[in-house]
């Protein structure tokens, strides 16, 4: 992944800690005032205590981690911005441990990336990523279109007209999350939530991958949303595979489209 820029990113707010457990041990009945079926019953509780303080942590890492991911989906973080631990840890109500935890798992899913001496930045996908994600959104929505069972063709006509509706009204913003509704309702469709976490992390590296080609962003989500329609009267008429078929085929023309502009600059210091 490639960032450009270094713009700050995060919001004032109180943060929120948490003290360690002291780990205590019992060595004896005589120590502890009781027996020593009573220090095992402390043993015990404590070890029920450490293990309850780590799934508070394994929460709130993976609350951190959802909404991060959902800041870069709806572009309130953006290609190149810095990401303050102490704004954003007081923003999310977390520690600063708890973050640069949410901030490995981002960097897995290839959100951010960490610079040696210069912190963490949102991250853009390289072309050989871009082609990675085409190919996992075609296996995500064809599949779920040939075979998903909670297949809500109205659902999807509904969200096609209000597109289109939104395009002829020169509603560039209604015109994309329309688009990106269409394609998430697809998803979910097959019932899974592994699919629709997949998705979601999806959904921020398209985020992502525009963010060199934000002039076309707007004809991206306008012109498929004629490709949307041709999927819709597709399954309307009981076409399923056809539908699938019509998916593949505008997602690699996508793909193809950005794929055209290259990989992004590395960024200064790399």
């Amino acid at each position: 992944m490639r960032h450009a820029g270094t713009a700050a990113a995060g919001a004032d707010g109180g943060q929120r800690s948490s003290a360690p457990i002291a780990h205590t041990a019992c060595t004896g009945a005589a120590e502890n005032g009781g027996t020593a079926d009573g220090g095992a019953a402390d043993r015990s509780t404590e070890d029920r205590n450490t293990e309850d303080r780590g799934a508070e942590d394994g929460t709130a890492r993976s609350r951190a981690h959802a909404e991060l991911m959902g800041l870069i989906a709806g572009g309130q973080l953006s290609v190149g911005d810095k990401l303050s631990e102490v704004a954003l840890a007081a923003r999310l109500g977390v520690s600063r441990n708890t973050l640069r935890e949410a901030f490995a798992a981002l960097a897995a899913d290839g959100l951010v990336e960490r610079i040696p001496h210069r912190g963490v930045f949102v991250a853009e996908p390289t072309q050989r990523e871009i082609a990675e994600i085409y190919r996992l959104r075609i296996l995500l929505e064809a599949g779920a279109l040939q075979w998903a069972d909670g297949l809500d063709t109205a659902g999807l006509r509904a969200i096609v007209e209000r597109g289109l509706a939104a395009r002829s009204a020169g509603d560039h913003v209604g015109t994309a999350a329309a688009n990106q509704d269409f394609h998430t309702a697809i998803v979910a469709a097959a019932g899974s939530r592994h699919a629709d976490a997949l998705m979601r992390r999806v959904s921020a590296l398209m985020r992502l991958a525009f963010a060199r080609a934000s002039r076309l962003e707007d004809q991206f989500h306008a012109r498929f949303a004629e490709g949307n329609l041709r999927v819709v009267e597709l399954l309307e008429r009981g076409d399923r595979a056809g539908a699938a078929a019509s998916m593949r085929a505008y997602l690699d023309d996508a793909r193809a489209e950005l794929g055209a502009l290259g990989d992004p600059p590395a960024p200064p210091g790399r």
